[in-house]
């Protein structure tokens, strides 16, 4: 029998040193250089206690582990596009963050996807977005039909027709679009590394040099053409697109013998002469008070329902055509449709018909100059059937307590404290200044309207319910209104819904068209005091709304309607984040009545005063405060201003290489592994003098191994050889330069006191 002189206390001390080893090693790989502190931070069992400076928000704070015991598991449809869309959302978060585990990883698949090298600095920007933690850095799309795709195609989608576009033709039109201050074009000129000039608007425009002040220094020169209006801009006809895409397709080429730089003192920027041949005219026309389909359709394929001039004029046709078209959709030809897909219902190819006069943007746009030329503006939001290049809107960028879009936890409330009410306010920003005409087809007028008691008390609308006597039993079928019942809403309404306008700055002389109560206006109200309420709806008004972000940061629940695409929108998912409003609203008391709840399952006959005697609908708040609460923390995830920084710099390293005369030959050809192998232990958080220091040392793990195995090998070496007494580790089996700063003297320090 083997005999080894060995203590228990120093047997006890060695387990004990390489378990502590393995705690702090790996915290050093999830946290990096803040590891020490947050390992100091670390509550054992017995010392558990809540930290001071978290909310306390038990509920909200559990809300994820009493999944299974409070979903309430009926057959209400708003259930199902959950259950469907939670699925799709754990795909989405398995395959973005397989594909992003390493920089080899992600530039393999940006060559399979693409078909090309990634653009030149494509290592710096992954360390970049890497040192800022961000969540998802691959490219690639989710299951054909869905639409869904990763964090940053969006900025491929925008791009890939410029490749079908003289490079000079690019430059010059960026670097001159903004001279006639009639365009409504901002110009962002990028020389020498910095941001030298802003013009038309340099007062007004400092956000935009925030955003990229970061990297600027890595981006070749160019000139940026913003759009200073709210709606798009661009639309060119589904033709010439395809020529355009089919160009780009030709251009793939993916080879080892390319320059991982951008070109130099490329002519025809601004204020530099630029070739005669390359001055073009941007071809604006101004579209304004005309139907907007009769241009959008022109960029939409030559078989789409949008080209069927007879569903302009008749829904009811359209609904029976769109249900043939689209029969794997199952849009019902009933009014009360839930949005399956996002994408989809954004589509104004196919649903342009169906909208065309319940939206502004649709109906009688103003100030809109567009151009079937293909030309590099860049804009906040766009619809589907425009070419602008998106990009973070300034307003979710300024974080200042002046800002009307920025969020603050400490006005928000705890879900228990708010309203069970679904709120809004807003302008009157989506009505026509000085055109007699009527308002009742604006989104913000109808949506205030059809919340309005008056309103309701004589109209009777449509939700998704059940028979007290057959409580959570939604026979529902395709094409069929089974499950739909007639709801009379004004008294619910007024019970749990308040939307106002709150000043009549741009209604004109058209305010005193807004029947009803609904033309109350009230004072302007805070978000803070939006808060106070579990739903708030978020509608389109001039273009975009720039407060959707801080509503999903909130612990509110975010219903949301709108026509527009924004730089984020690949990153939030309908139903797991946020809940999707159709165009139309028909659904909005079914999703009113699935959160908030009404009647009684025991019958609506006695008790409570209940207008609807024969209808049930389980109350569902829990799915609400899930929803918000995913939407809350994934907003802090991917909607930081780091993460549109690094959006920013990614989409300007594409548009730089875009512009560049020598595209084809300039890109990162490396296979990712230098850059992975330089960042074994993962930098996030640390100051710029200590990043090299912690690059050494990760080095140094890399050449030695795993500190773990190393110490397991020694300890095997040290038991296997009879009678050989256990001494302290010998220090060259652990140098300094062996582990990530402070590992070494920790061990030590518990080696000395074994």
């Amino acid at each position: 029998m083997l005999s080894f002189n060995l203590s228990t206390r120093q047997i006890i001390a060695l387990f004990s040193s390489a378990a502590f080893l393995a705690i702090v090693v790996n915290s050093f790989i999830l946290f990096g250089a803040d590891a020490p502190r947050r390992v100091l931070h670390v509550v054992l069992p017995g010392q558990a206690k809540p930290e001071l400076e978290l909310p306390k928000l038990k509920d909200w704070s559990n809300v994820n582990g009493d999944y299974d015991a409070n979903l309430v598991n009926d057959q209400h449809p708003v259930h199902q596009r959950i259950v469907e869309n939670d699925a799709l959302w754990d795909r989405y978060q398995e395959k973005g963050k397989a594909i992003s585990q390493n920089f080899s990883s992600i530039v393999l698949n940006y060559r399979a996807r693409y078909g090309r090298n990634p653009p030149p600095h494509f290592d710096r920007w992954y360390k970049f977005a890497r040192d800022r933690n961000v969540e998802i850095m691959g490219d690639f799309s989710m299951e054909e039909g869905s639409g869904i795709v990763g964090p940053f195609e969006q900025i491929t989608d925008d791009l890939r027709p410029f490749w079908g576009v003289d490079p000079k033709v690019i430059r010059s039109l960026a670097g001159r679009m903004h001279v006639t201050r009639e365009q409504e074009i901002r110009g962002v000129h990028i020389r020498d590394g910095a941001v030298s000039s802003l013009t038309q608007g340099k007062d007004e425009w400092p956000a935009f040099a925030e955003m990229i002040q970061s990297f600027v220094k890595d981006l070749p020169d160019m000139d940026i053409a913003v759009n200073k209006r709210s709606k798009p801009r661009v639309t060119v006809p589904w033709v010439e697109l395809q020529e355009l895409l089919k160009t780009e397709e030709g251009s793939r080429v993916s080879t080892e013998h390319i320059k991982n730089e951008f070109s130099k003192h490329l002519p025809g920027l601004w204020e530099d002469a630029a070739p005669k041949e390359t001055v073009v005219d941007p071809e604006w026309k101004d579209i304004s008070g005309l139907p907007y389909m009769s241009t959008a359709k022109e960029a939409c394929p030559p078989d789409s329902l949008v080209h069927d001039d007879e569903l302009l004029e008749n829904k009811q046709l359209f609904h029976y055509k769109s249900f043939l078209k689209y029969s794997e959709q199952r849009r019902n030809n009933n009014t009360n449709t839930l949005i399956q897909n996002q994408n989809q219902s954004l589509d104004l190819c196919s649903m342009g018909p169906l909208i065309s006069d319940l939206h502004t943007m649709l109906y009688l746009p103003m100030a809109v100059l567009n151009t079937h030329r293909l030309v590099p503006i860049f804009s906040e939001g766009k619809t589907n059937v425009n070419n602008d290049i998106l990009y973070p809107s300034a307003a979710y960028w300024t974080t200042s307590e002046d800002s009307n879009y920025a969020y603050d936890d400490k006005y928000d409330y705890a879900w228990e404290d708010k309203h069970d009410t679904m709120y809004w306010r807003g302008t009157v920003t989506d009505s026509p200044l000085g055109v007699d005409t009527d308002t009742q087809n604006m989104q913000r007028d109808r949506l205030v309207r059809n919340l309005d008691a008056d309103f309701l008390s004589q109209h009777n609308v449509t939700i998704f319910g059940t028979d007290p006597l057959h409580p959570n039993v939604y026979s529902l079928r395709p094409n069929s209104q089974d499950g739909l019942r007639n709801f009379q809403a004004a008294q619910y309404a007024l019970d749990h819904t308040d939307a106002k306008f709150v000043n009549r700055v741009q209604c004109s002389e058209n305010c005193d068209s807004l029947k009803g109560s609904s033309s109350d206006f009230q004072n302007p109200t805070s978000l803070a005091e939006q808060f106070r309420n579990r739903y708030i709806l978020d509608v389109d008004g001039d273009g975009i709304s720039a407060r959707f972000r801080a509503l999903l940061q909130s612990r509110s629940l975010p219903i949301k309607s709108t026509l527009f695409k924004e730089w984020h929108t690949s990153r939030i998912f309908a139903w797991v984040h946020y809940v999707p409003l159709s165009i139309e609203y028909s659904e909005i008391f079914s999703m009113l009545t699935y959160h908030v709840g009404y009647g009684n399952a025991e019958g609506n006959h006695r008790g409570e005063d209940w207008v609807n005697k024969n209808l049930y609908v389980q109350r569902h708040e829990f799915e609400g405060r899930l929803i918000a609460k995913r939407g809350s923390e994934w907003a802090a995830k991917v909607l930081r201003r780091e993460d549109m920084e690094v959006y920013m710099y990614r989409l300007l390293l594409e548009y730089g290489r875009i512009i560049d005369d020598d595209r084809d030959n300039i890109g990162y050809a490396g296979d990712g592994s230098e850059v992975d192998e330089r960042t074994l232990v993962p930098a996030s958080s640390m100051k710029q003098a200590d990043r090299q220091a912690h690059d050494k040392h990760s080095q140094a793990v890399r050449n030695l191994g795993n500190p773990i195995l190393i110490l397991s090998r020694c300890l095997h070496k040290r038991l296997k050889i009879q009678g050989t007494p256990f001494h302290e580790p010998d220090r060259h089996m652990m140098t300094l330069t062996s582990f990530p700063p402070g590992i070494p003297q920790t061990v030590s320090n518990i080696w000395s006191r074994a």
